[in-house]
């Protein structure tokens, strides 16, 4: 029994010893309160990120304090993508936004969901905007080809039957929906009562889908490419049913926050290359299943 109690003794003394040179910290070992396994303090928690929406296209300013007040670090466009550093404290969150720390006003961001794809970086590149292996021919192309003039110079007219089913041929974010209008004529008096989308892209560019019978998206919505937006028709000033497609300058690229911007040039890629359909072509689809950019 002393032998034991002298082994005992020993040992303390050897710990003891260890523990004030350092060699051992007793609240470093898993299972103390000094920050192991179970110790129960502070986990690792999954990155926060928020997307700007509802700003109608303009963006939203990242400040250098969170007031409407503070100076203007950077703007972040409808769509873009911000880390959460903490928030929302008020009206307002902290972030950090392409590498600029700073304040966003909460109304206008919206936390990307647990397993929500956050990147963004697909779905950029257009997908002719319709069901995939099906084509459509075009009517009207560009104004170089006899079609579009002054401000559509670059869309596309596609001759397609009222209730054809319209997908959106990029990813982004809903700036205009509307559905209310219930008549057509091939006159301008009647351009006032077109259907149409609007989708903004984040780059300082858009899409309008025009003459729609139905529009089933919802402003500040972010969609993606091949996703279902709207039913073509020839509401507004049409001369027949068709789509009217064009990518325009978003209000962040120098648009207005009207539906009808000024067109630009842009393509389409479901060929896997850059392709500008023109009059009488038949192109076929294949948004949805094509995997590109």
């Amino acid at each position: 029994m002393a032998a034991i109690d002298s082994k005992r003794l020993c040992l303390l003394l050897l710990v003891a010893e260890l523990a004030c040179s350092g060699e051992v910290s007793f609240s470093s070992q898993p299972g103390a309160d000094g920050g192991g396994p179970d110790a129960g303090g502070e986990q690792d928690q999954e990155p926060r990120q928020a997307r700007v929406v509802g700003t109608g296209g303009v963006g939203l300013n990242l400040r250098d304090r969170p007031s409407t007040d503070g100076a203007v670090l950077a703007l972040m466009p409808e769509g873009a993508i911000a880390d959460i550093l903490s928030g929302p404290d008020g009206d307002w969150y902290h972030l950090d936004y392409a590498g600029t720390e700073g304040y966003g006003f909460a109304d206008y961001l919206v936390e990307i969901e647990e397993g929500e794809e956050p990147s963004g970086t697909g779905g950029v590149l257009n997908l002719l905007p319709w069901t995939a292996e099906v084509s459509y021919r075009v009517s009207r192309a560009h104004g170089n080809t006899g079609g579009h003039t002054g401000d559509s110079y670059w869309a596309w007219d596609f001759a397609m039957p009222v209730g054809t089913s319209v997908l959106a041929a990029h990813d982004g974010v809903v700036r205009k929906s509307r559905a209310s209008g219930n008549q057509g004529c091939c006159s301008p008096s009647c351009g006032d009562y077109a259907n149409y989308v609007v989708i903004d892209r984040g780059d300082g560019t858009e899409s309008l889908y025009l003459h729609l019978s139905d529009a089933l998206v919802s402003v500040g919505q972010h969609v993606t490419r091949g996703e279902l937006i709207a039913k073509s028709g020839e509401s507004g000033y049409a001369c027949g049913a068709h789509l009217h497609f064009q990518m325009q300058k978003s209000p962040s690229g120098g648009g207005t926050s009207y539906q009808y911007n000024k067109s630009v040039e842009d393509f389409f890629h479901d060929t896997g290359e850059p392709v500008d359909w023109g009059p009488g072509d038949t192109p076929v689809s294949k948004n949805g299943v094509l995997d590109i950019p």
